[in-house]
């Protein structure tokens, strides 16, 4: 397998960080809410709601990082067996302002055996969050 390289692809002259206006409520056309706060050093704290028929919405923490327009974040679904992560930009156009993401999610698979691919256990997929504050 390739390996992946990292100075090509992100450049191999360190630039300035620039902080991410990512602070805030999102929503997705699905009903998910993200709230998610920068800190100085950069990092990527919130939580997640995804909806539900009851109205009752557990919120699972959000941990990432963010630079400028760029970020990626991390959520873990203990009690469904799975975790899921989200890379994208924060976007403002004539559209208006939103996050523009990719998603991979990893769903626990006890049922693949040793060394086998775990294809089936694995979901991808893209969502766009509206600001809602």
């Amino acid at each position: 397998m390739p390996s992946l390289d990292l100075e090509r692809l992100v450049g191999s002259t360190p630039g300035t960080r620039t902080r991410a206006r990512l602070d805030g409520t999102w929503r997705n056309d699905l009903g998910s809410e993200l709230t998610l706060h920068v800190t100085e050093e950069h990092a990527l704290l919130g939580s997640f709601r995804p909806p539900r028929a009851d109205g009752v919405a557990l919120a699972h923490p959000v941990h990432g990082f963010a630079d400028g327009s760029a970020f990626a974040c991390c959520v873990d679904f203990g009690e469904h067996g799975s975790v899921a992560s989200w890379t994208g930009h924060h976007v403002i156009d004539d559209d208006g302002e939103r996050l523009e993401t990719l998603w991979l999610l990893a769903r626990s698979s006890d049922e693949t055996g040793a060394g086998a691919p775990a294809w089936g256990s694995l979901l991808t997929g893209a969502n766009s969050f509206v600001r809602t504050d």
